[in-house]
C-alpha cells in the first residue's frame, strides 16, 4: 500500500490525538485516586469554604461550611474537598482535537 504525505499527516495526527487522550485519562484517574477522607483528628481545612463531610454515624453531607476554624454543625469526623466542577470530556476532546 502506498501512502502519500497527506496520509502520513493524518496518521501522525491520529497517533497524537490517541496519545493526548491517553495522557488526559491517566491524569483524571490519578486525580480521582488521590481523593481521600481526612480525619478531623489529623487536621482541619486550611481555608474557609464548603467541603464534603462525614458525620458521626456515617452520614455524608456535601457542600458543608467550614468558617473561622469551625464546622457549622457538630459531629463532623472527616472531610474532603469538593470535587472540581463537571467537565464534559467528549466536549473537551472535540475542542482539543478539532481541525
Amino acid at each position: 500500500m502506498n501512502y502519500d504525505q497527506e496520509d502520513a499527516g493524518r496518521i501522525r495526527g491520529l497517533a497524537f490525538r490517541f496519545f493526548e487522550r491517553s495522557r488526559i485519562h491517566k491524569k483524571i484517574d490519578e486525580a480521582l485516586r488521590n481523593v481521600t477522607w481526612i480525619p478531623c483528628s489529623e487536621r482541619l481545612p486550611d481555608m474557609d469554604g464548603c467541603y464534603t463531610v462525614t458525620l458521626d454515624g456515617g452520614h455524608v453531607v456535601y457542600g458543608h461550611k467550614f468558617i473561622d476554624g469551625r464546622w457549622s454543625i457538630q459531629d463532623v469526623i472527616a472531610w474532603m474537598p469538593l470535587p472540581e466542577p463537571f467537565l464534559d470530556i467528549d466536549r473537551l476532546y472535540r475542542w482539543l482535537f478539532s481541525y
